[in-house]
């Protein structure tokens, strides 16, 4: 009875060993678990972030889009009015020659 019982304590502080391998090698793997862990939170906080980041530079994109194309219609507008207006200088000028050249007549 006493070999046995000294051959099962022996086992046991065997397995007592391997158990505390395992426990420490669980533990280990454990805290590299937790680091990725904590890794791919930043990543996806930062990921969030550019994410937000490129929606608000598209919308000042749009923004800035609208007003060059509102800027360039006014533009447009106003080289418009300034044919209007060298036309009607022209006809003007061509009216005043027209009234020169009848007053030389008279």
């Amino acid at each position: 009875m006493q070999r046995y019982r000294t051959e099962a304590e022996r086992q046991h502080e065997i397995l007592q060993r391997q158990y505390e391998g395992k426990k420490e090698e669980a533990d280990e793997q454990l805290k590299r678990v937790l680091k990725a862990q904590e890794e791919l939170n930043q990543l996806n906080r930062t990921l969030k972030q550019v994410e937000e980041y490129n929606e608000v530079m598209k919308s000042e994109i749009a923004v800035t889009r609208r007003t060059t194309y509102r800027a360039e219609e006014n533009v447009g507008n106003l080289e418009k009015s300034k044919k209007k207006q060298d036309l009607l200088i022209d006809t003007m000028n061509e009216e005043i020659k027209r009234l020169n050249e009848q007053k030389t007549l008279y």
